[in-house]
């Protein structure tokens, strides 16, 4: 899609951009649609074991909601002039799977076993998001590292 936005933006002189998103987390999260953030989030509600697939040394980029739909709105507010671009909307930090579970399971103060299970087949191990060109030309600047974003979701579920 990204392809022929740029390419109808050219033929047609259309301002348009194309925003990728990342880990996204936040209150009110799909089941349907759930990272991992959410179903540790549940299993801490219910006070069950943190299972995680693998040997938790995976790397993701957790961007919190806010900072999300700041960037959405950047995006809106520098659209002019741009013909197909293509932007990055991350945290810029990327986070192991076993981080993400002691930081949760610190900020929610409990006292969880994690249970390393075995991995799912074709799982990407390491993603790293690079944030400069939206940084640079869409002025976007996420607020919330991963500990602060936990924080607020955490206030937001009680």
């Amino acid at each position: 899609m990204e392809f022929y936005l740029r390419a109808f933006a050219n033929m047609y002189n259309l301002n348009t951009i194309s925003l990728r998103f990342f880990n996204v987390y936040g209150k009110g999260q799909s089941n349907a649609y759930a990272g991992v953030i959410t179903k540790f989030l549940k299993n801490i509600e219910r006070n069950e074991s943190i299972e995680i697939l693998g040997n938790g040394n995976n790397t993701r980029d957790y961007v919190f909601i806010d900072d999300l739909i700041h960037g959405i709105l950047q995006a809106i507010k520098n659209i002019k002039g741009q013909r197909g671009n293509i932007y990055n909307l991350a945290s810029g930090k990327s986070t192991s799977v076993n981080d993400l579970a002691f930081l949760m399971l610190k900020i929610s103060k409990k006292k969880l076993e994690i249970i390393h299970k075995s991995p799912r087949p074709g799982d990407l191990l390491f993603s790293e998001v690079l944030i400069s060109k939206a940084k640079e030309e869409l002025q976007y600047n996420p607020k919330f590292n991963l500990e602060l974003g936990l924080t607020k979701l955490f206030q937001e579920m009680e």
